[in-house]
């Protein structure tokens, strides 16, 4: 089996000692991978998930409308996805 680099490097706000404790599980993952592989398999597993359960929620998507509309305007409907519903103003 090949050489695996694994590097968990702290991110700001975590301790250097959670990182290292997570290095410490991903080298036991890679110790028991060949005799064990389901057990390697699960500490895998858990590895994946305490990270998981720590990641930030970044929005990749923020949208941001502006609607102006005449006095004129009647039968306004705003849609979330479409927006303007056009089909459905009249203007006076």
């Amino acid at each position: 089996m090949g050489s695996v680099l694994v590097s968990l490097t702290p991110v700001r706000g975590r301790s250097p000692a959670t990182a290292g404790r997570r290095s410490a599980q991903a080298q036991r993952a890679l110790t028991s991978q060949p005799g064990d592989p389901t057990a390697a398999a699960a500490r895998w597993a858990a590895i994946d998930h305490e990270l998981t359960d720590q990641a930030p929620w970044v929005p990749l998507y923020n949208p941001l409308d502006l609607t102006v509309l005449s006095a004129r305007v009647g039968n306004y409907r705003f849609h979330p996805y479409w927006n303007v519903l056009i089909d459905q103003l009249w203007v006076r």
